[in-house]
């Protein structure tokens, strides 16, 4: 019960992250595309994903660092923990200085890799420069955190993340009030959240980690970053497989068509982007517990704990993505009027596709971290990586599809890896059938589709034209879906577990 309750708050606290950085970028974004402009709005997510292709190399180091430290605290020596926690600190040290020599060099150069007009160069090198600042000074501090994935407190993590994107816009907000507007301000503000994410990681180390002390004289071990390495080397695979697969998009966009077709795809990827967001959040709410439970060879809870995630993740995200595909036009129409609203519509559908089946899987992700197998997913991402990019560059090259070509290609893709891979190879780690996974993740894909019948039957009755209509119609049809959904996905003990924590939680407030 107690585990339930956890991870209820998790998800709770995400939901509610997600849900104010959602109102953040839905008020934000039609502002920054008006003040700045669309050419350099579309710099804004490029630079980030510049700056991102660093994640390749930092997570050879960092990413199983969660995954060993949890292990060793609850089932091995804390003295060991001790040096994974200190090693890492000090190889994103080292790190953080290499990749301060190599963003001065992209500063010097960045108007030869990108598509830049002249009137933007200038503004576009100094917000590439403030991210990077800000990059290698969060690095050295990312694994303060790891406490909140040792005592399964994601929910405060989220809580932070709150309080960090909302410095974030409210910084941006008032430097675009006081002065002439800039996309530099982008580059000031993330300095600005950086600083109160890096307050919050020290907080974190020293309520939830304070067995672990930083002292690295003593600590620091070769053979620590070998074992790192040796396991978060496949997670960089992945790393670079995500950056072939989701984040070269942009960067295609903008060297082979032009930088005002780039704003325009970084406009239709604002909610997909936040729905991956989301979901990658929510999914990780799961994951101290599976760790927990592989840690502790409960292996049956394990296997039940990943399904009722994967109905959990089906229920929650068919809403947005289901109402989205159907409703986007007029979303867009209201929230960038002055933008071309089916072209917005129809790129966004594409990026979403994907995630009809992948949202239902993405749980099940977690079990090549857990069971530490990660070479074969990081080569079959891989492979799909480098055919996808290499499919786009003949395509760009031989048709006149033009950005078309990229969400296309990449919905194909991805739906093809996650329904013929994923839950097949998840099993083989947890020695499990092959088919063991698919019952519940169709049935949660069934799930989304009977959302995005709920909402088109909901169109055809009423389209909504203004806000409020809007708002209210999103109201009704999310209301129904949700109720139909429950019932679909849920089976009939577990609806009666859910009903009787309400019903319980409801007594106790009244």
């Amino acid at each position: 019960m107690g585990n339930n309750k956890q991870i209820a708050r998790n998800l709770f606290f995400n939901v509610l992250s997600f849900a104010i950085n959602f109102g953040l970028s839905f008020f934000f974004t039609p502002y920054l595309i008006r003040v700045v402009g669309r050419e350099a709005y579309g710099f804004f997510p490029l630079t980030n994903n510049l700056i991102g292709y660093t994640s390749i190399i930092t997570t050879a180091i960092g990413s199983m660092a969660g995954r060993f430290i949890t292990m060793e605290f609850y089932g091995g020596s804390m003295e060991k923990a001790k040096t994974y926690f200190n090693t890492v600190i000090v190889a994103n040290l080292m790190l953080s200085l290499c990749f301060t020599l190599l963003a001065v060099l992209g500063v010097v150069y960045l108007d030869a890799v990108l598509n830049i007009p002249p009137e933007l160069d200038f503004e576009v090198k100094v917000l590439f420069a403030l991210t990077s600042v800000s990059l290698v000074m969060a690095l050295p501090c990312g694994i303060l955190g790891v406490g909140l994935s040792v005592k399964n407190r994601l929910d405060m993590r989220a809580s932070a993340d709150i309080t960090v994107n909302c410095v974030r816009v409210g910084t941006m907000l008032s430097l675009f009030w006081l002065f002439q507007p800039t996309i530099i301000y982008i580059g000031i503000a993330g300095v600005a959240s950086t600083l109160v994410g890096i307050g919050y990681g020290f907080y974190f180390k020293r309520r939830f980690l304070p067995e672990i002390v930083f002292f690295p004289k003593k600590y620091f071990s070769l053979k620590a970053v070998w074992t790192l390495v040796s396991a978060g080397v496949w997670n960089s695979v992945n790393q670079l497989s995500n950056l072939l697969l989701q984040q070269l998009d942009l960067l295609i966009t903008n060297i082979f068509i032009s930088a005002a077709a780039t704003g325009t795809y970084a406009i239709s990827k604002t909610m997909p982007n936040l729905m991956y967001s989301v979901l990658a959040v929510l999914s990780g709410a799961f994951y101290p517990q599976f760790n927990i439970l592989f840690a502790q060879g409960k292996y049956g809870e394990l296997m039940h704990e990943i399904k009722k995630a994967i109905k959990v993740m089906s229920a929650f995200m068919g809403i947005p993505i289901g109402l989205l595909c159907v409703y986007g036009e007029t979303f867009f129409h209201l929230w960038v009027p002055d933008q071309d609203a089916h072209e917005l519509f129809m790129l966004s559908v594409l990026t979403l596709l994907p995630m009809i089946f992948g949202s239902s899987v993405n749980p099940v992700f977690g079990v090549f971290t857990i069971t530490n197998k990660l070479r074969v997913p990081a080569f079959a991402l891989l492979l799909c990586g480098l055919v996808q990019t290499a499919v786009i560059f003949v395509l760009l090259k031989t048709t006149d599809w033009g950005i078309w070509v990229i969400p296309i290609v990449s919905g194909l893709q991805g739906g093809l890896r996650n329904f013929f891979f994923t839950p097949m190879y998840a099993a083989h780690c947890l020695k499990q059938k092959w088919y063991t996974f698919y019952k519940a993740v169709l049935r949660g894909c069934l799930g989304m589709l009977l959302v995005m019948l709920i909402a088109y039957c909901g169109k055809l009755i009423y389209e909504p034209t203004t806000w409020i209509s809007f708002l209210c119609c999103m109201a009704v049809v999310a209301s129904v879906a949700f109720l139909v959904n429950f019932y679909f996905i849920f089976g009939k003990q577990e609806r009666l577990y859910v009903v009787s924590v309400v019903k319980a939680k409801w007594q106790r407030g009244r």
